[in-house]
């Protein structure tokens, strides 16, 4: 069994280790998920652009970012909620609303298809 000293050090390293992970800045974020992106790793990018949204309030143009990458591999429900907390910058990209609907579509929600 571990002295009172180490399972200190275990618990607080516990509570630390996410902060560390989630303490890179908005705009580094960004630009790894980019690099991602154009690796094709469309998943992990998906999901560091969600990531960076949620930091910074549920940006609406990362977050149909994270939404783009989901629809990419296919995790139509994830990409459903993004463009959903995205849902009034649609004007500003080509195709967003399209897929939005196929999304809404490929997760059975046929009358909220019809209407995005």
């Amino acid at each position: 069994m571990p002295d009172r000293f180490t399972q200190f050090c275990l618990i607080t390293l516990l509570f630390l280790f996410p902060t560390v992970i989630f303490a890179q800045s908005f705009a580094k974020m960004v630009e790894n998920a980019d690099r991602l992106t154009e690796e094709g790793n469309f998943l992990a990018a998906a999901e560091l652009y969600e990531a960076a949204a949620r930091q910074k309030v549920n940006d609406p143009a990362t977050m149909i970012l994270a939404a783009e990458g989901y629809v990419r591999i296919r995790d139509y429900a994830k990409a459903v909620e993004c463009f959903t907390l995205a849902k009034g910058q649609f004007d500003n990209r080509e195709l967003t609303a399209l897929r939005y609907a196929r999304a809404l579509k490929q997760t059975g929600q046929y009358a909220a298809a019809r209407q995005a």
